[in-house]
């Protein structure tokens, strides 16, 4: 099912000494059984953290290889590197509409007392994603504001935000807060915003 995934942290992060090819859904690394799970959420990179991919659910791992589920977006050079996230949640369709994206420049325009009209720059530009998600269950809700505001603490600690066609995004929760709006029907809402960081970045 198609959603968002938000993820922080890396943990048992390996290096893999073979070139693995686009499509692919297994890495062969060797005592992979010793360091990976099923049902863990998998990442990969090129060695400078480039080229960033979720693969998704690690589904089989055995003493030479780990299978998941998300094919490979792009191939990765030896000496890439593959992690799971030391934390995440995922969004569910029905859960997760789009966010709104919102664009600040920073740049104020003004009006002078002789009418002259003149611009200044008074921050940096800046994008945020505003979402409100209306159909989250109340067990639902109450995991995403839990998670929220453990891995975030308060909106000091960036992560990591992967949309359905699984671009990945450095976040950070914008005013360090989420408000939860009630309930309607036995569904509740929540909503927040979210500073982009940098696009094609994990954290």
């Amino acid at each position: 099912m198609a959603g968002w995934t938000f993820a922080q942290g890396k943990s048992a992060e390996q290096t893999l000494d073979d070139v693995t090819l686009a499509g692919a859904t297994q890495i062969a690394l060797a005592g992979a059984d010793a360091i990976f799970a099923v049902g863990e959420r998998l990442f990969t990179s090129e060695a400078d953290g480039s080229e960033a991919e979720h693969l998704g659910r690690v589904t089989a791992v055995d003493s030479a290889a780990v299978d998941f589920s998300l094919p490979l977006k792009k191939s990765k050079d030896s000496g890439a590197l593959i992690w799971r996230a030391t934390t995440s949640i995922a969004l569910y369709a029905e859960e997760s509409a789009p966010p709104r994206r919102r664009i600040a420049t920073g740049v104020d325009v003004a009006r002078s007392l002789g009418g002259v009209v003149y611009a200044i720059r008074t921050a940096e530009p800046m994008t945020t994603l505003e979402w409100t998600l209306e159909n989250l269950t109340p067990e639902r809700e109450a995991a995403l504001a839990a998670w929220l505001d453990a891995a975030t603490q308060g909106g000091l600690a960036p992560f990591t935000a992967v949309d359905p066609a699984r671009t990945l995004s450095a976040v950070q929760l914008w005013d360090g807060a989420f408000a939860r709006l009630g309930e309607r029907g036995g569904r509740r809402a929540m909503k927040f915003a979210l500073l982009l960081l940098g696009e094609g970045e994990y954290r």
